[in-house]
């Protein structure tokens, strides 16, 4: 069983290596949060530093986090995913569903093991940018580094295997107790699915979102400070919420938009097919860009609404770099993870007669399908939040549009794009051997 799991992990290499980049990052960012929390906590000379290291620490900690659970989670479903078909003609000659399970779960586990030892010593890097961070705000002694404590390391290597479960769990059991011809047909198609476990986690976030909406509307919370605090928390779950089901949020945003465009061009029309067909692949590519999008939405709503605030929310913005550099990693590395099925729709449109002007022009457009659904749910919490936190401000709305930082969404929407279209670009190319061969 172990040479079958090293023997099939050397096989997928390509798929694997990113993967364990993208583990490895997110774990490493994670636990360096949590390491750098307990070194506050440990030298915070008052109970005043005491509180703010617990308020700004928990809600940055709690966001990195998550992020991490979802790169990690959808990494490890994406690999398992990409290989349905493998699982499938596995069964086929005979393997029992319980062997492959044991399999698979042993790639997961060995995968996640490694990113969490190669996490180890990044965390306490991520620890020191961010001890470095915080000592800026006054929170941490200026130069203090990470304090070493003997449950760091476990505890590294057990968030990693636990959020890598997490996201393994749903492909793991499916790709054994699917019927083989039923998985065939659905690793050719690319069919999005969405366990239960996340939609209940979803249901709970959105409830939550809802009782404080519902709290800061009813008047309970007093003073703008708060109202825009509680409400930022909202949002914050709702993106939670909205980005655990990708299948019910993103892919019915990516279907409404791209049905609005008229062009009846051809390199058009396959893009757009390809977004929307393989739409597994396309929502596992739009969300870490989706949660760095509104992420930035939300933070940049509660900016403008705020007045005589900006500074406590400007230092908010400078520690949710962890978060944005996990969820950037994330999506980077998940296009390079489906670079093989890339590489097989740019040889089968080679072999159809595209050119390769079409093929790239084709790539290009998929990437930026891609990157403008992000930016387009980013928008729409961009307005949300404004509309929220502007109201429980007290602030009018067009005030609060007005002191929104233009630039920084600018720049945001279009490091999008060029992260997405170039990635694609890079990774859709067909070796000349395969078009050769088709």
């Amino acid at each position: 069983m172990r040479r079958l799991i090293i023997a099939d992990l050397r096989a997928h290499l390509v798929l694997w290596v990113p993967a364990l980049i993208a583990m490895t990052v997110a774990a490493a960012i994670g636990a360096g949060i949590v390491i750098a929390m307990w070194t506050g906590i440990v030298v915070a000379p008052d109970d005043w530093i005491l509180e703010g290291l617990e308020a700004i620490g928990t809600t940055v900690g709690v966001i990195t986090v998550a992020s991490a659970a979802g790169i990690i989670g959808s990494t490890c479903a994406l690999c398992l995913s990409s290989q349905a078909r493998e699982h499938a003609l596995r069964l086929l000659t005979g393997m029992r569903p319980h062997q492959l399970r044991r399999v698979l779960r042993g790639q997961i586990l060995a995968l996640a093991l490694l990113a969490g030892i190669l996490a180890v010593p990044l965390s306490y890097l991520a620890a020191w940018a961010v001890l470095w961070q915080w000592a800026q705000l006054g929170l941490v002694p200026v130069g203090q580094g990470p304090i070493l404590a003997g449950g760091q390391i476990p505890l590294v290597l057990g968030l990693t295997v636990l959020m890598a479960v997490w996201g393994a769990a749903g492909p793991t059991r499916r790709a054994t107790t699917v019927p083989e011809m039923a998985a065939l047909r659905e690793s050719a198609g690319g069919r999005a699915r969405t366990g239960w476990l996340k939609i209940l986690v979803s249901v709970v976030a959105l409830g939550g979102a809802i009782a404080i909406l519902v709290t800061v509307l009813s008047g309970a919370v007093s003073g703008p400070e708060e109202r825009v605090g509680a409400v930022m928390s909202a949002c914050l779950l709702l993106i939670l919420a909205l980005l655990l089901v990708p299948g019910w949020t993103l892919r019915p945003l990516l279907h409404a938009w791209t049905a609005l465009v008229p062009s009846r061009a051809v390199v058009w029309r396959l893009a757009r097919a390809n977004c929307r067909f393989s739409s597994a692949r396309s929502l596992t590519m739009i969300t870490p860009f989706a949660v760095a999008t509104s992420l930035v939405a939300v933070l940049d709503g509660g900016i403008s609404a705020v007045a005589g605030a900006e500074g406590s929310l400007a230092e908010l913005a400078v520690v949710l770099g962890p978060p944005l550099a996990v969820a950037w990693c994330g999506g980077v590395c998940v296009i390079a993870m489906v670079r093989r099925d890339r590489v097989r729709d740019d040889a089968l449109l080679a072999v159809a007669g595209g050119g390769p002007g079409l093929r790239r022009a084709t790539a290009a457009l998929e990437g930026l399908v891609y990157a403008l659904t992000a930016v387009l749910f980013g928008a729409i919490f961009l307005i949300g939040s404004v509309l929220l936190m502007s109201s429980a401000a007290g602030m009018p709305v067009s005030t609060a549009m007005g002191n929104l930082p233009w630039s920084h969404l600018e720049v945001l929407a279009l490091a999008t794009v060029a992260t997405s279209v170039g990635a694609v670009l890079w990774t859709g190319r067909a070796e000349p051997r395969l078009v050769a061969a088709g």
